[in-house]
């Protein structure tokens, strides 16, 4: 377990879980300033909806269920439901598989340019598109100073694009070895050392470090 480190973490934690029916805690600790991950399933689509308006910024992870039965539908009931019904526009992740991706075609390719997201990130995490320095990390633009959400601007931006409006990730839908975001990297410390070390002072020494490291993972 880790410490809900966040200033407000356990009133928005009490917040989410009355908010929304039936909470699961996954895992507790009793631990000071720990909080319990927590499963909110059943979450409403209503424009009202408590975990659609606000961030946990804790370990609450919520669900919410959508009339689809094939990758088509769920890709059009989708779209609009994370345009219109969810808070913010700052980042948004997509899993899917390469056969459905393939049999959506050129329908995958509106979804994603209909997406209204600064960051998407495809079968990845999206701190990718805010860790690799090219890619842009900020809100889609058009937010009003009086409706910021997740305000304005990008950082980042490598290439230096003028006005650019969204950033796309991708990754393989299945990697090995275990990606050094996942948590279940079994050298995460010993990796995370050598990419410091690395970024102190860089040569192929120090990247072959890197490399050992994550392939033990």
């Amino acid at each position: 377990m880790r410490n809900a480190y966040y200033l407000t973490a356990e009133k928005t934690w009490k917040r989410f879980t009355e908010a929304c029916p039936n909470p699961t805690e996954l895992r507790k600790d009793d631990a000071p300033g720990a909080l319990p991950r927590t499963v909110l399933e059943g979450v409403s689509v209503d424009n009202d909806e408590y975990a659609l308006k606000n961030e946990s910024w804790c370990g609450i992870v919520s669900f919410v269920d959508l009339d689809a039965s094939t990758p088509e539908t769920f890709l059009h009931a989708a779209v609009p439901f994370v345009n219109d019904k969810c808070w913010g526009t700052l980042s948004t992740n997509i899993l899917i598989d390469p056969n459905a991706e393939m049999q959506l075609g050129a329908e995958f390719d509106r979804a994603i340019a209909e997406l209204r997201y600064g960051g998407i990130a495809i079968n990845c995490w999206t701190g990718f598109n805010y860790g690799l320095v090219h890619a842009t990390w900020g809100a889609l633009p058009g937010h009003r100073l009086d409706d910021v959400q997740s305000r304005q601007g990008v950082v980042h931006n490598g290439l230096l694009l003028d006005h650019p409006e969204k950033g796309e990730v991708r990754a393989p839908f299945t990697m090995n070895p275990t990606p050094a975001w996942f948590t279940d990297h079994r050298n995460d410390r010993a990796l995370v050392q050598a990419l410091t070390a690395f970024e102190e002072e860089p040569g192929l020494r120090r990247l072959a470090s890197v490399l050992f490291a994550a392939l033990k993972g």
